[in-house]
Parts: structure tokens; C-alpha cells; sequence
């Protein structure tokens, strides 16, 4: 099986391409500039002439040995697209693809999310009055997060499903509980600036703290951003990081505000505000002091890395 997935502006501008095998981790050849907008204009003219002639949009696209769905938006249009493919050879057979409508919907859904996730809604505002301008420039250096969620919806069967896929490490219940306890703490009762805080590990879910679900309740299609976002930034596991971060199913037109840091090689702590003040930074370092040493005391590092070790 083969998986394209395309991603290009209303105008035919390309966005973002990548093809993944699911019969090989080599990956396919990367396409030259010229192909990959020839293919993005080819793919908008296909969409906009069904638009002009049938006056409905294209959603599912079924051909011997291929099938194809779309999603689109106000700027941008999604394209999946999965071939079957023999193994022996690696050519193209008439078989149907095996990956059902809904599961690659939420695929080009995830990836809505994840441009989104880098520059919100209002990023997209440039698109609106410039259709032709070449989004790439804002995305420069995204890639890599982009691609590796598209190769992790491929590899993992449960991802392809919505509402499915984190994965916990197995601790036991009380041993939880202290992690999550130690997260939410708060030195300022009076002034939390916290909105969820989340424990990671080896791209599982250690805990998390929602200090207040009626104003923030974190979706599994955010955790599976954050997961792809901090393990796929090699930059993040040098230092302390302060960065926005737009989660769409919260609000689509504004930034949260992630502290970020790696307490160990494998165990990263992550913090979500949503006040852009530089004034918490200082405030999450203290967090970050407590929440390490709260977790040796309890024996609770220990856990962590030996369960991700035996179960990983």
C-alpha cells in the first residue's frame, strides 16, 4: 500500500507533499518543484470542475487500485490518496485499498490541524487576500513534524481512528495519581496560569492535570499533535522552551503559549498557558523544580523509565 497525501492552496499553490509505503520504511522519491505544482494544479482543477459542473464538492474519488478522498477549507484543499501496490515488484494492482473512507478523512483532518497548530486561522489570513502566495515560506522548517505525523497515522492502525491512538505507560493507579497530584500543584493559588499540564514519556502519556476542564479539556487529537510536535523538534530536547502553539479544536484563531522541557533523555514535561506574559516562564521553571523533585521522592522516575523499558 502507498499513501500520497496532498496538501495545496484554493489557488494550486502546492503546500505540502508526501508520500509514504507501508510495504518499506524507505521512503518513495521526493518529486521536483515543477511536478509537485503541476500535481497541485492538476488536483484544484479536477476539484474546482466538479465544483463548476455538478455544483457539489468532491469528497471520494474510486478507481481500479486507488482510491482517493478530499477535504477542503475556506483556503486550503487535502487530497489522500492510497494505491495498491504488490510487494514483489512495487507496481501498481487494480486491488482496493484497504484504508476506509472515514480513517483517511481523519487523516487530512490531523493535517488541518497540524498547519493550523503553527500558524492559527489568522495565519491563514494571508491566503485570503493573496490566493497565490506560497505558504511554505511560513511553514519553513515544519516538515519534518508534518511528515512524521503523516508516517504515524500509517504505521499505527489505532491512529487512523478518531478519538483513538495515545498511548499511557502503564503505571499503577496510586503511582498515577501522585504524578498527576505533582502536576497540579500551584505555588499561586489565587493566580494559576496553568491550563494542563502533561507528563510524557517515549511519545506516551505519563499524566495529565486539567485544573479547570470547564475552561480547558484537552482532546485526543490535541495529544496526538503535542506528542508528534515535541518528539519530531529536535531543538526542544536541548533547552527550556517557550512557544505558541494553536490547538484549532479550542480556538482556531489564537495561540496557547507551551513551556516546554525534557526532564530526562525520554521524560518531557509540558505546560500549557494561555497568557503570552513572559513573566510565567520564570513561574514554569519553578513548576518544572518542584514537579522533578517531587517525582524522585516518590520513586515515580524509576517507574516511569522501567515501564517504558519492559512495555515498550
Amino acid at each position: 500500500m502507498e499513501l500520497d497525501v496532498v496538501v495545496c492552496s484554493t489557488s494550486g499553490k502546492p503546500v505540502f507533499r508526501h508520500r509514504v509505503s507501508t510495504l518499506t520504511t524507505k521512503r518513495p522519491s521526493e518529486e521536483d518543484e515543477s511536478s509537485a505544482s503541476s500535481f497541485s494544479s492538476s488536483l484544484q482543477g479536477l476539484l474546482s470542475f466538479v465544483a463548476c459542473t455538478q455544483h457539489e464538492e468532491l469528497l471520494e474519488l474510486q478507481a481500479a487500485g486507488c482510491h482517493c478522498v478530499f477535504r477542503s477549507s475556506e483556503s486550503l484543499t487535502f487530497a489522500a490518496i492510497a494505491r495498491s501496490v504488490q510487494e514483489e515488484d512495487s507496481v501498481y494492482n487494480n486491488d482496493t485499498p484497504s484504508f476506509a473512507s472515514q480513517c483517511l478523512q481523519h487523516l487530512l483532518q490531523l493535517l488541518q490541524h497540524q498547519i493550523l497548530f503553527v500558524l492559527s486561522d489568522r495565519g491563514l489570513d494571508v491566503l485570503r487576500r493573496q490566493p497565490g502566495y506560497d505558504l511554505r515560506e511560513l511553514l519553513n522548517g515544519t516538515e519534518r513534524v508534518t511528515r512524521s505525523l503523516t508516517e504515524l497515522w500509517a504505521t499505527t492502525p489505532t491512529l487512523r481512528f478518531k478519538d483513538c491512538g495515545v498511548l499511557f505507560v502503564r503505571l499503577k493507579p496510586e503511582r498515577r495519581r501522585e504524578v498527576t497530584r505533582a502536576l497540579e500543584f500551584e505555588e499561586n493559588i489565587s493566580a494559576p496560569s496553568m491550563i494542563c499540564g502533561l507528563l510524557l514519556a517515549r511519545k506516551q502519556v505519563v499524566a495529565i492535570s486539567q485544573p479547570n476542564k470547564k475552561q480547558f479539556s484537552i482532546l485526543v487529537d490535541d495529544l496526538l499533535l503535542l506528542i508528534n510536535f515535541v518528539y519530531n523538534t529536535p531543538s526542544l530536547a536541548k533547552s527550556e522552551t517557550w512557544t505558541p502553539i494553536c490547538l484549532s479544536n479550542f480556538n482556531a484563531r489564537g495561540f496557547l503559549y507551551a513551556y516546554v522541557v525534557f526532564l530526562t533523555s525520554d521524560v518531557c514535561l509540558l505546560l500549557l498557558s494561555s497568557q503570552q506574559s513572559p513573566q510565567q516562564f520564570p513561574q514554569f521553571q519553578a513548576k518544572k523544580e518542584f514537579v522533578s523533585q517531587r517525582l524522585q521522592e516518590i520513586g515515580a522516575m524509576e517507574a516511569i523509565e522501567s515501564s517504558v523499558k519492559n512495555h515498550s
